[in-house]
C-alpha cells in the first residue's frame, strides 16, 4: 500500500514495502478484522498501510545532512514510522541533534547502544546499510510527508476496528456506541499531538524564574517601549503601511539597534534586496543618502560626467566608518526568494549554531508561497495560503523564544475627503490572520497638512507630517506616535527626539556645529575622532530624548 520513493531506488528494483528488509522492526501487526476483500484479497491478509523505503531514505537523508531535520522534524515523528527500529533511530537522530552534537553513523550507533536500543533498532550494519543506500536526499521533505500519511492511514485503520467493536457492543445502547465512534474517529484524525495539563498552582511556582528569563527587547523609540513595554519573547511584530512611507527603513533601523544591543539577527530582504538594504544601513551610520552613495560611485568610477558630484572627502570617510561600523554587526542577510518552510529551517539552523535575538522579514508578501501556489493540488487562494505562512512565524517566534517582525502591504484604499488619512489592521492585504495573531501591528501613516497666511491673499504651503498608529499591543497601549521620516539618512525618530535632524550632518566636520542642548536634556556627546566610535555615538544620540 506504499508509495515508492523511486528517486532513492536504484533503477529497475522494486519498492520493498513488507517486512522482509527489516527483521523485527515491524512495529504492527498486520492482521485485520473485517472480511470484505478488494483485488481478491481479505482485509486480514493486507498489511497495514506503510513505506518501508520512504522511512529509509528519511533516516539515511538525516544520517547524510544533519540539516534536513530543521525541515523533516515539524512534519513526521518518531511514532509515525511502520518500522519500531526505525522510529528508534529517528528519536536517536533528534536527541543528537537537539543537543547540537555531530550526527553520523557513528554517533548514532553509540546513541543506540548507550540507552540499549542498538539491536531493537537492527544493530550498528544496518545503520550504515541506512548511509549507503541514499542516492538523493533532495526530496526528505516529501518522503517524510508521506510516511506521515501512512501513518494517519494506519490510525484510521485502527480506529475502524475499533469503531466496529464498538458497534458490535452497542446494541443496547446505540447512542451511546455513536458518540463513541466519533470520539474514536476524532482521536484518529487529528494531526496535533494532545498538550500536556499542568495544575496551575505547579505553573505558579515557575513564576519568578520564567519572568526573569523572558528578554525584553527596547527599541531606538523610547514612546515606542513604554506603550509595548518592549517587544518580548515569541511576539509577532507586523509593521504595515501604503508604499513609500518608509516601513521597510524602520525594520533595518531597528534590525541595526537589535544586532548592536543584543546580539544576532537574521534579516530577509526578499523584497529590497542585498545592496539596497547594504546601502540603508550605510546611510543610517554616515549620513550618506542612498541615492547620494550611488551618484557619488557613479562620479568615481565616470570623472567628469555631467551633473554626477564625487564625494567630498568627510562623505568618503563616513562611508568607510560606516562600513567598519558595520562589520561588527551580527546581522546574517538573505535575499533569496524561498518559501516560509524554508525560512523557518534556515532560521532554526542559525539559531541552534547562534542564538538570534530576533527575525526580520521585508516582505511578507515576498515569499514564494504567498506570492503562489506551486504544490499538489487546488490552489487555495491568497488567504489560505497567508493564513499557513501567517501561523508558520508566530510559531517561529513562539519555538525561538524571539520577536519576529514582519513588514507587510495594506490594502489599497480610495481617499475620501473630509476623513482623516489614519490606516487601520482592517486593511491589512489578503488577511491571512494576520490582524488576529500578530502580537503587534504597528502602521507608519502620513498626513498632507495645508497652511495658509493670515490675511487676504496669503500664501499657501504644504508639509508632510508621519505617525505611527499602534494598532495592537498585546501588553500595551494602543494609540498614535508623532514621528519624523528622515529618508535620506534611512531613520525614524519620535517628534521629541533632539538629534539635530539627523544622526550625522551633512556638512564637512570643519563646519559642523553641534546644537545648544535643550534645558531639560543631557548635551549630546561629541561626534567620535575615530570611526571605531561611530556606533557608540550613534546609540548615545537614540538615547538623546
Amino acid at each position: 500500500m506504499g508509495d515508492a520513493p523511486q528517486s532513492s531506488l536504484a533503477a529497475g528494483s522494486r519498492p520493498n514495502t513488507s517486512a522482509a528488509s527489516a527483521p523485527n522492526l515491524i512495529r504492527h501487526s498486520a492482521r485485520g478484522t473485517a472480511s470484505s476483500s478488494r483485488h481478491g484479497r481479505t482485509v486480514a491478509e493486507r498489511l497495514l498501510p506503510h513505506n518501508l523505503d520512504a522511512e529509509k531514505v528519511i533516516l539515511g537523508a538525516a544520517l547524510v545532512n544533519a540539516e534536513l531535520l530543521d525541515a523533516i522534524s515539524p512534519i513526521v515523528r518518531a511514532k509515525d514510522f511502520y518500522a519500531l527500529g526505525h522510529g528508534i533511530i529517528f528519536a536517536a537522530l533528534l536527541d543528537i541533534w537537539r543537543r547540537s552534537e555531530p550526527l553520523d553513523r557513528i554517533s548514532v550507533v553509540e546513541e543506540l547502544r548507550r540507552n540499549g536500543a542498538l539491536e531493537r533498532a537492527g544493530g550498528a550494519p544496518y545503520i550504515s546499510m541506512l548511509v549507503s543506500s541514499v542516492q538523493t536526499a533532495s526530496s526528505a521533505v516529501h518522503y517524510a510527508k508521506l510516511v506521515r500519511e501512512k501513518a494517519r492511514l494506519r490510525a484510521m485503520v485502527t480506529a475502524g476496528k475499533r469503531i466496529s467493536a464498538a458497534a458490535y457492543d452497542g446494541e443496547a445502547d446505540p447512542d451511546g456506541a455513536a458518540a463513541r465512534a466519533l470520539a474514536i474517529l476524532r482521536a484518529a484524525t487529528d494531526d496535533l499531538a494532545a498538550p500536556s495539563l499542568r495544575p496551575l498552582a505547579e505553573v505558579t511556582e515557575t513564576y519568578a524564574a520564567r519572568m526573569a528569563s523572558v528578554p525584553t527587547f527596547r527599541t531606538p523609540w523610547p514612546s515606542l517601549d513604554r506603550l509595548t513595554g518592549g517587544f518580548t519573547a515569541d511576539e509577532l511584530v507586523v509593521w504595515a503601511s501604503d508604499p513609500g512611507v518608509g516601513k521597510s527603513f524602520a525594520l533595518a533601523q531597528l534590525a541595526a539597534y537589535v544586532a548592536e544591543h543584543y546580539g544576532n539577527v537574521a534579516y530577509f530582504t526578499t523584497e529590497m534586496g542585498e545592496w539596497k538594504t547594504l546601502q540603508r544601513f550605510v546611510a543610517l551610520f554616515s549620513g550618506v543618502s542612498a541615492r547620494r552613495q550611488r551618484e557619488g560611485t557613479q562620479a568615481d568610477r565616470s570623472p567628469g560626467t555631467p551633473g554626477e558630484k564625487p564625494f567630498s572627502p568627510g562623505e568618503r570617510q563616513r562611508i568607510q566608518s560606516a562600513l567598519i561600523t558595520l562589520r561588527r554587526f551580527p546581522i546574517f542577510l538573505s535575499d533569496e526568494t524561498m518559501s516560509a518552510d524554508d525560512l523557518v529551517a534556515q532560521c532554526r539552523r542559525l539559531h541552534r549554531n547562534s542564538a538570534l535575538s530576533a527575525v526580520f522579514i521585508d516582505t511578507l508578501g515576498a515569499l514564494s508561497d504567498v506570492v503562489g501556489h506551486s504544490g499538489p493540488g487546488r490552489d487555495p487562494g491568497t488567504h489560505e495560503r497567508q493564513k499557513r505562512v501567517v501561523w508558520m512565524l508566530k510559531a517561529l517566534a513562539k519555538e525561538l523564544g524571539i520577536p519576529v517582525h514582519v513588514a507587510h502591504h495594506l490594502s489599497r484604499e480610495a481617499p475620501v475627503r473630509g476623513v482623516p488619512a489614519a490606516p487601520s489592521k482592517g486593511r491589512l492585504r489578503d488577511g491571512g490572520g494576520l490582524e488576529n495573531t500578530a502580537t503587534t501591528i504597528i502602521l507608519p501613516y502620513r498626513e498632507t497638512v495645508v497652511e495658509k497666511e493670515r490675511g487676504h491673499g496669503g500664501r499657501e504651503w504644504t508639509r508632510i507630517e508621519y505617525f505611527w498608529k499602534i494598532d495592537k499591543a498585546r501588553d500595551g497601549n494602543e494609540m498614535t506616535l508623532p514621528m519624523n521620516f528622515l529618508g535620506a539618512q534611512a531613520m525614524w525618530t519620535e517628534r521629541n527626539q533632539d538629534l539635530a535632524g539627523a544622526l550625522y550632518d551633512e556638512r564637512e566636520p570643519s563646519e559642523r556645529l553641534e546644537p545648544e542642548p535643550a534645558p531639560e536634556q543631557s548635551p549630546e556627546p561629541a561626534a567620535p575622532e575615530e570611526p571605531a566610535d561611530l556606533l557608540e555615538y550613534a546609540a548615545a544620540r537614540f538615547a538623546a530624548s
